[in-house]
């Protein structure tokens, strides 16, 4: 029932809650160099569609001479990228905007708590969404909580 509910939820929503779920749980269990291929293939798609859709990294990749393409060559020239500081995120929000416009209309606007007296405004894809609902959902099963029971925190 619980099963049935949630793919139902999923069809009003568009969440991608269950296959989510699956990929976390089966991921889980890859051995140490199936993990890292696994990372490297995430990594240049994320590298490889930054590079593409984002103007703020395809300008510093230009700048610093970068390529995604060169992570297939050395996965070591990942370290060469500069650290995204919320600094940076505030003198670059327009230009750190996917310029997909399919993937832009999906984005909500979201904000830090501002506990060091200047709140952080980014945006976040349902995507993101779904993987940290998933990966707390995961983590609660560890403790035998099954999918869809209640839960308190």
């Amino acid at each position: 029932m619980r099963h049935f509910a949630l793919q139902l939820y999923e069809k009003t929503t568009g969440r991608k809650i269950l296959s989510r779920l699956n990929e976390l749980n089966q991921t889980q269990w890859l051995s140490n160099d199936e993990l890292l291929a696994y990372q490297q293939k995430k990594l240049h798609k994320v590298v490889g569609y930054a590079y593409q859709n984002v103007s703020y990294y395809e300008r510093i990749f230009k700048q610093i001479g970068f390529h995604p393409n060169d992570l297939h060559k050395d996965p070591e020239s990942f370290s060469e990228l500069p650290i995204l500081t919320k600094a940076i995120i505030r003198e670059n929000f327009n230009e750190l905007i996917t310029t997909d416009s399919n993937r832009r209309k999906q984005l909500n606007k979201l904000a830090t708590s501002g506990s060091t007296g200047h709140p952080l405004i980014f945006m976040q894809d349902p995507d993101f969404r779904d993987y940290v609902t998933v990966d707390i959902q995961r983590h609660v099963a560890w403790a035998g909580c099954k999918l869809g029971e209640p839960q308190a925190f």
